[in-house]
């Protein structure tokens, strides 16, 4: 799941007094290929997702997002709904933190429903170019096993309201066993007559026999989102 951000955009419904300011936004989007660390969730098929997210001036935030999933597989799996809750604010002088808990929640089978909890942190090294580094982990990684997930990621400012970003993370844990990965992911964004568009390629070092749904393969994706 690469979808909540804790920045909430604005448009969003204003609850309570200036004391107690609080926001709800709702988002949605349409995408190529759900790919989550690396990984296809739909057999390299399109998708739909949206959630909703609620955050407080006082840095907590919580939310839910769905998407429709498929693992091709002979299982009843076709839906994954999340929830999460965290705080997040600045540190001062460009810095600021992010720190939450998240469940994974699949229709069919919750034998591989999975918690996990995260921490990030982040830096603005100019007003175009920051920087990001987070680490999740859960003991039960829908397998009985740990898993841990590391990344690290620069975003760049471009003109004409372009975006550019690129990610590297590192999978591991006993879930994986032998098979822990590295992926990347190169991006670039624009938002036009109040859509985001994004284009992305991910890969990742796995080899043909460690990989299923092909996913030794690098990959584009188009994703449109509306943040209402």
């Amino acid at each position: 799941m690469n979808k909540f951000t804790k920045s909430i955009v604005a448009g969003a419904l204003v609850m309570g007094s200036s004391a107690a300011m609080a926001e709800i936004t709702a988002n949605v989007a349409l995408t190529t290929n759900y790919v989550f660390r690396g990984l296809t969730q739909t057999v390299n098929d399109g998708a739909i997702q949206g959630g909703f997210d609620y955050t407080h001036e006082s840095g907590f935030y919580a939310g839910t997002w769905a998407s429709n999933v498929n693992y091709g597989m002979a299982d009843s799996i076709s839906l994954e709904v999340d929830t999460y809750f965290g705080f997040g604010g600045d540190l001062g002088n460009g810095a600021s933190y992010d720190l939450g808990f998240i469940r994974y929640n699949y229709d069919g089978d919750s034998s591989v429903n999975i918690n996990e909890v995260y921490v990030g942190v982040g830096y603005d090294f100019s007003e175009t170019i920051s920087g990001s580094a987070s680490y999740a982990y859960s003991s039960d990684y829908g397998s009985g096993l740990d898993a841990s997930y590391l990344s690290a990621g620069v975003d760049v400012v471009l003109p004409e309201g372009f975006g550019a970003s690129f990610t590297l993370s590192r999978a591991d844990g006993d879930t994986y066993g032998a098979n822990d990965y590295l992926d990347f992911k190169l991006g670039l964004t624009k938002s036009f007559e109040g859509l985001d568009f994004e284009v992305n390629y991910t890969d990742t070092d796995l080899s043909a026999t460690q990989a299923v749904n092909n996913d030794n393969s690098g990959r584009f994706m188009l994703t449109v989102s509306k943040s209402l």
